[in-house]
């Protein structure tokens, strides 16, 4: 899925010059005849596509004395630094509530990003690897930041985010 940041100014949407590059790829990309499908929605104070490729870019420094692949990278950070555990006691409340934030706030990127343990006939550990596109500016900022902490453990310095060009 492309995404591409729109502003209204004047009363006309005009796409923000951070993701014209992208667009104009995107529009060349296309085949002849091609259909494709635009949704517009109010943002949420969620990362943009630019942080998403800064983090992307710091997991590459990782790669390949750490793991075998940025995608490896992004697997091991998420369910170290993004896993969260809910606790269920099934005599006393139902899984469905569980299962409706889940299914809104999950990994898809992650294999099996969710992991149930039975502690007891009744209570039930949930395991669940949240996802980076669901996280406010400031989660985001502090997860990118524990990475490169965890960076500079290995002797690897990642340049802050205004010391790359990631247009590409």
């Amino acid at each position: 899925m492309n995404v591409f940041h729109y502003i209204k100014a004047q009363g006309e949407l005009q796409l923000l010059s951070e993701d014209s590059i992208r667009y104009n790829k995107f529009l060349n990309s296309m085949c002849e005849g091609q259909r494709t499908e635009s949704v517009f929605r109010s943002p949420q104070e969620i990362r943009t596509q630019q942080a998403n490729r800064y983090l992307w870019f710091c997991y590459g420094f990782f790669v390949p004395d750490n793991f075998d692949s940025t995608y490896d990278a992004h697997e091991h950070f998420s369910r170290e630094l993004l896993t969260e555990i809910d606790v269920i006691d099934s005599a006393e409340q139902s899984f469905d509530k569980l299962l409706v934030k889940l299914s809104k706030e999950v990994s898809t990127t992650i294999k099996n990003p969710i992991q149930v343990i039975q502690k007891d006939i009744n209570i039930f550990e949930i395991h669940w690897v949240k996802s980076t596109t669901k996280l406010s500016k400031r989660m985001f900022w502090e997860h990118v930041e524990k990475i490169r902490k965890k960076a500079s453990e290995f002797n690897i310095t990642i340049p802050d985010p205004n010391q790359v060009d990631l247009e590409q």
